[in-house]
């Protein structure tokens, strides 16, 4: 937790999201990269965990990604396969080799 978001570790990030049901604020580590006006996040765990699920339900989260917070919207889940050559080159390499099969596409519509 303390490194993700950070300036020096753009692997990690860290993902602000409300409870679907609680209404309650939560930070949860996770990988995402930026590319173009997307960020894209792995679904190391499938879209059924938990920070998944409120994610595409709330339709949007604020992400700390290199010590800046992004607000995305329009959450969408994809097959990596299908999206690869869009993929960070980091990811494109990686998920593969992880067994990660979805992603999650996210549009960044501010930065501050």
């Amino acid at each position: 937790m303390r490194v993700a978001g950070g300036r020096w570790v753009p692997m990690w990030s860290l993902l602000e999201h409300r409870g679907h049901r609680s209404g309650r604020t939560y930070a949860t580590p996770i990988s995402a990269m930026p590319r173009g006006e997307f960020f894209w996040i792995s679904l190391a765990f499938g879209q059924e965990s938990g920070w998944a699920r409120n994610v595409l339900a709330a339709g949007e989260c604020v992400l700390r990604y290199r010590a800046t917070d992004y607000k995305l919207v329009e959450p969408v889940v994809v097959d990596s396969a299908s999206v690869r050559f869009e993929l960070p080159q980091l990811l494109r390499f990686g998920l593969p080799m992880m067994g990660v099969h979805k992603v999650l596409r996210m549009r960044s519509i501010t930065k501050g």
